[in-house]
């Protein structure tokens, strides 16, 4: 996070420097070889404000700011962006104000004991929602989206259909917010029936603005089955038939499992237990769907292991057959051992032994293949998965 403002601030502070030294600037005529004095402000005019007169506060502050930067020639984009880090930095302030911090001589003293509170950390729940609200209301709260990320969220919607889903989130943001805000128990049955109607009413009002079509486009970029699919995908780089293929698939069973809604997220066994049974399905609808190859082709791509593998092999310049001989021992290997260090029936002795003998007999064909120069590598490269099975015990032998 300190990062990315380090950058904004950065990039708003170069827009507004750039925008000064580029302004337009007036040329006094020629004709004259003396400028005339300046008038003296009259007191009446040396009274009256302007928005930069005092430090903005509210959101109408702050929207003041911006109409006064426009109309002095400052590009949006950098007016927005130097808005946003003014509330960031007016926030902030508050939050300081709130908490108190130690004296910055007193380098010994946390600043811990300060949030131990409930009333604060009440309060500072609220600030953060009245920063989003701010952000929201002055539009802001997306001043860093390009037209790819709208693009991506939206796809050929029209312009007046993504004002209208955007005022729907933010009416429903603040809704959603002010739920916990005021510390109650998100488990309870009062704020999870809460949750539930407001999350029925959004989909509701979406649902009203968008056609039938519309409202399936909206749902393969925007919804929570949409991420999780994308997200068990991966590296894996899926077509859009196979993408609309499996999404009704994983909607259904997210929602059998309920693992959809507000409500979802939960520490309850039952939770886990209906969490665990959604993997199991849906990596059986991934196959199924995929197809034995396509899905080989996935698993593949997420396996990080693999990934350095090709990566070393890409830089060692290896003839073809030994990066294919290398690719297929660790695919050989790597599951074997896997399944040796999940196996509860063995003891650490016999686990250590099997895990030894199974990369030992790896290794010889490793070496083999790579050399020994190269196997070194290899194992500091793209096989941890090797290495960590070399570093056990070796089985003691039989006393003679």
């Amino acid at each position: 996070m300190i990062r990315i403002l380090a950058i904004v601030i950065l990039l708003a502070s170069l827009g507004a420097n750039v925008w000064f030294l580029t302004r337009p600037r007036s040329v006094a005529p020629a004709a004259r070889s003396v400028a005339p004095l300046p008038a003296k402000p009259s007191p009446v005019a040396a009274k009256q404000e302007t928005p930069f007169s005092r430090r903005p506060v509210t959101p109408a502050d702050f929207q003041a700011w911006q109409v006064q930067l426009e109309q002095m020639g400052m590009p949006r984009d950098v007016a927005r962006t130097v808005l946003a880090v003014m509330v960031y930095k007016e926030f902030e302030r508050r939050r300081k104000e709130l908490v108190g911090t130690p004296h910055p001589d007193e380098y010994w003293r946390s600043r811990m004991p300060l949030l131990d509170n409930p009333e604060t950390t009440a309060a500072l729940r609220q600030l953060t929602v009245d920063q989003k609200r701010a952000m929201r209301e002055m539009g802001l709260d997306d001043f860093d989206a390009d037209d790819d990320t709208e693009r991506r969220m939206y796809g050929g919607l029209a312009p007046e259909k993504i004002a209208r889903l955007k005022k729907i989130m933010s009416d429903y943001t603040d809704l959603e917010e002010q739920l916990y805000v005021d510390g109650r128990d998100r488990n309870s049955p009062e704020t999870r029936a809460r949750a539930e109607l407001l999350a029925k009413e959004k989909r509701s009002d979406i649902e009203r603005t968008l056609t039938p079509e519309e409202l399936r486009d909206y749902d393969y970029r925007n919804s929570q089955a949409a991420s999780r699919l994308r997200g068990q995908f991966g590296y894996f780089q899926a077509t859009e038939a196979e993408f609309g293929a499996l999404y009704p698939r994983m909607q259904a069973i997210l929602e059998t499992n309920g693992l959809l809604g507000p409500n979802r997220a939960s520490n309850s066994a039952e939770a886990r237990r209906n969490y665990d049974a959604a993997t199991q399905q849906i990596e059986a609808a991934l196959r199924e769907t995929l197809g034995e190859a396509r899905y080989a082709e996935m698993k593949d791509a997420n396996d990080r292991s693999l990934r350095l593998t090709r990566e070393f092999i890409a830089s060692t310049n290896l003839p073809p057959q030994a990066a294919s001989e290398v690719m297929a021992v660790q695919r050989e290997f790597a599951p074997k051992l896997l399944a040796v260090d999940r196996n509860r029936d063995l003891n650490d002795n016999q686990r250590d032994a099997q895990a030894w003998a199974l990369a030992s007999e790896a290794r010889e064909r490793l070496v083999r293949t790579l050399g020994q120069e190269n196997f070194e590598a290899y194992k500091r490269r793209g096989g941890s998965w090797l290495g960590e099975a070399l570093g056990r015990k070796a089985p003691t032998p039989p006393p003679k």
